[in-house]
Order: structure tokens, then sequence, then C-alpha cells
């Protein structure tokens, strides 16, 4: 699978299915102790609305 083709399946995933209308999306983010103010999405959980 070339980088472009990984890309467009990525999208499509995120966009198509996990953020897609009928889904109510939430994030999971955490931070490291040394850098308070950045945050990392570590999950996303997105149920049917």
């Amino acid at each position: 699978m070339s980088d472009d083709e990984a890309r467009r399946a990525l999208e499509d995933k995120f966009f198509g299915q996990m953020c897609a209308a009928e889904r109510e999306v939430a994030f999971y983010v955490g931070n490291q102790a040394k850098r308070v103010q950045v945050f990392s999405v570590l999950g996303v959980y997105y149920p049917k609305r």
C-alpha cells in the first residue's frame, strides 16, 4: 500500500465512519507531567446517536 492509499484509507475511516453525522464523537485526551499545556489524543469513542 502506498502512502497516498494509506492516507485515503485513514481519511475514509475517520471522516466517513468515525465522525459521520449519525455518530456522537468523543476524544480521550491526556497530557504529560512535563508538558501540561500539550494534549495528545489517546482514543476516539464514536457510538451511534
